[in-house]
């Protein structure tokens, strides 16, 4: 009764359910959001930490939900990182996006994110 649709059908089809969690930088405006989408067949937990540099100006940055946002020396490197790591909410089922915070730099397109993830 606890898991999703996608995890039960893997499972059904004696399969381990697939994972795949990545980040994604969606143009808003100015800013540009960073998310986290669960591509996979089950529930992911939220990484404890997210980190992003660029090229050229820095206007602003901040963090949503259950992160907080914090800037690492020289100025063109930025973490979210999370602040509870503990519940329901810290979970991304499958098909689900998370907002994770946004920035906003003169380059948007040197916008990268450190590894592990795949940035789209």
């Amino acid at each position: 009764m606890n898991w999703s649709w996608p995890t039960l059908q893997a499972v059904m089809n004696g399969r381990t359910p697939r994972s795949q969690l990545v980040a994604e930088w969606i143009a808003d405006g100015d800013s540009h959001i960073l998310q986290l989408r669960n591509r996979g067949e089950r529930s992911e937990p939220l990484p404890a930490e997210l980190r992003a540099h660029w090229q050229g100006r820095f206007f602003a940055a901040d963090a949503l939900r259950s992160y907080e946002f914090g800037m690492d020396e020289p100025r063109q490197q930025i973490r979210f990182r999370s602040i509870d790591s503990t519940g329901f909410f810290n979970e991304i089922p499958p098909g689900e996006t998370r907002k994770i915070g946004w920035v906003r730099v003169a380059d948007p397109t040197s916008l990268q994110l450190d590894p592990p993830f795949a940035t789209k």
